[in-house]
């Protein structure tokens, strides 16, 4: 029996992970909006040019972003 162009089985565990990515990806953005916000303080900031925090957090996202693509690269082929 032939299935419609674009079915997907109710039971396809992908169904859930896919919503799960969803909802954190709705939560990172709401996050970096604030982050956005929060870091105009940094404008003003006497530490802004060697700044541990933002060195800190430059490198942790770059990590981050990195091993996600790595990931997304892995489970996709």
């Amino acid at each position: 029996m032939s299935r419609p162009y674009g079915y997907v089985p109710l039971s396809c565990p992908i169904l859930d992970d896919t919503a799960t990515i969803k909802t954190l990806s709705l939560d990172l953005a709401k996050t970096i909006r604030k982050l956005r916000r929060d870091l105009e303080s940094c404008k003003t900031c006497i530490c802004v040019e060697d700044c541990p925090v933002l060195q800190n957090f430059k490198s942790t996202v770059g990590i981050a972003i990195s091993e996600v693509t790595q990931e997304l690269e892995l489970t996709i082929k």
